[in-house]
């Protein structure tokens, strides 16, 4: 291990005397072991030691990065780990009035959510496909549910989808599968407020805020469409969850409930934006709703954000990765967050023409993204419908193309991540496709508008 780490210099970090390292660092439990680059950007952060074996792993895929940092001739294949989307082989002819006269956009709609109700199970929800099921131990216990654990997201995001055809739960061409829907969400709520649809036979659920964000949006609409005292009272616990697993500090959440009380079981580095602009659009979801939300925390969520803004002004994955380039999926999700969190939340935000005038020149950039590539889809959709015609304009005529492009003939999209499925790519790539035609009335609001181009 000695020689594995010669590359590296050894500090050793008194806590005592260095609180604002611990801080800054997120080292609160120990043992911890940070990997840095000379400049103090981290690298990778091991929290626990659990066995020489795990050591001496961590330390190689950190002193890999530590090279891949330092040679520019690999940072573009580590910035898009996963494949590319597929390239559209032509643009096509779409009339004014797409989607609902399409002759391509229309067809594939139809395909899609044929598909995806095919896949819908008994009890109103989706889960992954069969071979996309997450492993187990031996004894059969789950090893892991990590991505593989989203039965509550996958459903959120396909009941978005369907409410985008101009149905509601119990009325129209898609009434009975939405009224499921929600029923199966709202069972899923936990008396702790998460809501989690496989219950707790898990080891540990670590995309636990994912799941509960991407799930509460669509029970948020359900709400304001047909407000229901039961489903309130359910929906308040989901807020006072989010709220309390706000890190106080920062503003920022981490992937998991328990981040903040055991840390050793959450993802390194565990305040993130990802995870901070969805339980943040959550909460502005849950109010938009009718339910009650702490202003101060959704504050202190933007003034997380915002600490994220990188140096070409764009947002960035963590505060202390802003001295990286942005990424334009990211700037979406950060401004679809704060244009929606309230007067205290915008209050709480510099002015960020800045970052929108970068998004707008570097969103057709996603075209190139493979990780992650339908979680930005879909906040890139989000953000463009929430700021105006013009906006909502040029994102749809450029991207419905890309999106088409993706789907195979069964009906279904690809997910070129291989982590959250093809459900959720299916589901994104219908909301997108329909957004403008038939928005929900959360999503529906709009903040402003821009030129079209």
């Amino acid at each position: 291990l000695q020689a594995q780490l010669a590359d590296f210099v050894p500090v050793r970090l008194d806590p005592a005397r260095h609180a604002d390292l611990v801080e800054r660092y997120h080292m609160e439990r120990m043992p911890a072991v940070l990997f840095t680059m000379p400049g103090g950007r981290p690298i990778k952060l091991m929290v626990g030691i659990t066995s020489t074996a795990k050591v001496r792993a961590e330390a190689a895929e950190a002193l890999q990065k530590f090279r891949n940092a330092l040679d520019p001739s690999t940072w573009k294949p580590t910035r898009t780990r996963s494949p590319a989307p597929r390239t559209p082989g032509a643009r096509l002819q779409h009339p004014s009035s797409c989607p609902e006269a399409c002759d391509h956009c229309g067809p594939a709609i139809d395909r899609a959510l044929s598909w995806l109700l095919r896949q819908q199970g008994a009890g109103g929800g989706w889960a992954k496909l069969a071979d996309e099921v997450e492993a187990r131990t031996d004894d059969g216990r789950i090893l892991t549910r990590s991505i593989d654990h989203v039965d509550g997201a996958l459903t959120g995001v396909a009941g978005l989808a369907l409410l985008t055809t101009g149905s509601r739960p119990g009325s129209g061409r898609h009434g009975a599968a939405l009224a499921r829907v929600r029923t199966y969400l709202q069972r899923a709520i936990r008396d702790d407020g998460a809501i989690t649809a496989k219950g707790d036979d898990f080891v540990y659920h670590v995309h636990g805020i994912f799941e509960t964000a991407l799930a509460a949006l669509f029970l948020a609409e359900c709400q304001a469409l047909d407000p229901d005292p039961a489903l309130g009272a359910r929906l308040r616990l989901v807020a006072r969850a989010l709220e309390e697993a706000q890190d106080e500090r920062t503003g920022g959440w981490g992937y998991s409930f328990g981040a903040k009380r055991n840390p050793v079981h959450d993802k390194t580095g565990w305040r993130l934006l990802a995870t901070t602009h969805c339980a943040l659009s959550a909460l502005n979801a849950l109010a938009d709703a009718g339910v009650p939300v702490d202003d101060e925390v959704r504050a202190r969520g933007v003034r997380y954000l915002v600490s994220c803004i990188a140096r070409d002004g764009q947002f960035g994955y963590r505060t202390e990765l802003r001295g990286m380039p942005g990424h334009p999926g990211a700037t979406a999700g950060a401004l679809f967050a704060i244009d929606r969190s309230g007067p205290a939340g915008r209050a709480a935000a510099p002015d960020l023409d800045a970052a929108r005038r970068r998004l707008r020149e570097e969103w057709t950039d996603l075209e190139g993204f493979g990780e992650h590539w339908w979680f930005f889809v879909l906040f890139t959709a989000l953000q463009a419908h929430d700021t105006g015609e013009g906006a909502w304009r040029a994102f749809h005529e450029h991207y419905r193309d890309v999106i088409l492009a993706q789907q195979d003939d069964d009906g279904s999209f690809d997910e070129p991540d291989r982590k959250a499925g093809r459900v959720f790519a299916t589901a994104i790539a219908v909301f997108a496709l329909r957004l403008g035609a038939e928005p929900p009335p959360v999503c529906g609001r709009r903040s402003g508008d821009v030129p079209v181009e």
